[in-house]
C-alpha cells in the first residue's frame, strides 16, 4: 500500500479529513486487493458520525427558530399590554384633574360673599322708576349648521404603512408614524389574537389567515356581545381611524367590525 495513503488512514488523520476526502479515500481503499477491513470500518464510522452531527445541527437550528418565533410573539403581546397600561394611566390622570377642578369650583362658591338683600320697593314706585319696555322679538339670521365631512378613506394596506415607517431613520420613525394619524381605513383583515379588558376587547389583526400581526385596537364589549366566540383566522371587515403607526403595528381607534 502507498505510504502516503497509509499515513492518511491513521485514526488521528481521519478525524480531520473533509467529507470529500473521506469519500475519495474510501473509494481508493475499496479498489485495493489487500485493503485492511479495519480502515474501511473506521471510514464508515467517521461517515456515520458526520451524518449524526449534521442531524444534530439541523435539530438545533430548528429549535432556535422556534424560540425566536415565540419571543417575537411575546414581544408583541408586551407592546399591547404596555399601550393598554398607558391608556389607563392617562384616563386616571384626566379623571383626577376633573375631580380636583370640581372641588375647587365648590370651594370658591362657598368663599364668595353673598350680595346684600335689595330694599323692598312698592309696585307703583317700581313701575314708575323702571317702565316695562315693550317686548320685541330679536331678529336673528338663519343659522345653517355646518357638518364636518367624514375623512376620506385611504386604500393603503397596513403592511405598507409599517414598511414606510420602518424604512425611515430610527429617530424619524415616530414623526413618520404620526403622519398617518386621522386616516380613515377600510380593510378586510383576519382575527389574530385578543384580550379581555373589563368592558372592552383588545383586538389584534393580520393581513392573511396565518400571517403576522399588523394592526390592533379596542372595541366595546356591549357593541359586540358574541365577539368572544370568534376563532383565530376569522376574516373581518374592519373600518377605523388610524391613531398612529410604528415600525411593527398600526394602532387603530373608532373601530367597527363585521364578518
Amino acid at each position: 500500500m502507498d505510504e502516503d495513503l497509509l499515513s492518511e488512514t491513521m485514526p488521528d488523520r481521519i478525524a480531520g479529513l473533509s467529507d470529500e476526502r473521506l469519500e475519495e479515500l474510501y473509494n481508493e481503499l475499496s479498489t485495493l486487493p489487500d485493503h485492511p477491513s479495519n480502515l474501511i470500518q473506521i471510514l464508515r464510522q467517521r461517515a456515520k458520525l458526520l451524518g449524526e452531527e449534521r442531524a444534530r445541527r439541523e435539530t438545533e437550528r430548528r429549535r432556535q427558530e422556534q424560540i425566536e418565533a415565540t419571543q417575537e410573539a411575546r414581544s408583541r403581546d408586551n407592546v399591547g399590554e404596555e399601550r393598554r397600561h398607558k391608556q389607563i394611566i392617562r384616563w386616571t390622570i384626566i379623571t383626577a384633574v376633573l375631580t380636583a377642578a370640581g372641588v375647587l369650583v365648590g370651594v370658591l362658591a362657598l368663599c364668595h360673599p353673598s350680595s346684600p338683600p335689595s330694599s323692598p320697593v312698592s309696585n307703583e314706585e317700581e313701575s314708575t322708576a323702571n317702565p316695562s319696555p315693550e317686548y320685541s322679538a330679536p331678529v336673528s339670521p338663519t343659522e345653517n349648521p355646518v357638518s364636518t365631512p367624514p375623512p376620506e378613506i385611504v386604500h393603503i394596506a397596513p403592511s405598507k404603512m409599517i414598511a414606510e415607517v420602518a424604512a425611515a431613520r430610527p429617530l424619524q420613525r415616530s414623526e413618520i408614524g404620526k403622519q398617518f394619524a386621522g386616516v380613515a381605513v377600510d380593510w378586510y383583515l383576519y382575527f389574530y389574537n385578543g384580550r379581555d379588558y373589563g368592558n372592552e376587547y383588545f383586538l389584534v389583526f393580520s393581513e392573511s389567515r396565518h400571517g403576522a400581526a399588523v394592526a390592533d385596537g379596542n372595541v366595546l364589549k356591549s357593541e359586540y356581545p358574541s365577539l368572544h366566540l370568534t376563532e383565530k383566522g376569522t376574516r373581518m371587515h374592519v373600518r377605523a381611524i388610524v391613531e398612529y403607526v410604528t415600525d411593527s403595528v398600526v394602532v387603530l381607534e373608532h373601530i367597527t367590525i363585521s364578518e
